[in-house]
């Protein structure tokens, strides 16, 4: 078993640089992700907003 030599490890992680930084899909990536935590964010604030509700509560305007 022969051991890599230390230059063909340097290429090697160059060339994987250049792959993981030219993917055309990473922008559009990085939008779905910041979507998700903003859906996210609103429904918590919506949760956060909502009035409470006793054990034997109604959702009624009026009584």
């Amino acid at each position: 078993m022969t051991l890599l030599a230390s230059e063909s490890t340097i290429s090697l992680g160059d060339e994987v640089r250049a792959v993981r930084l030219a993917h055309p899909l990473r922008p559009i990536l990085y939008l779905v992700f910041a979507l998700k935590l903003a859906v996210a964010g609103a429904l918590l604030a919506n949760v956060a907003l909502a009035p409470p509700l006793g054990a034997d509560g109604r959702y009624l305007l009026a009584d």
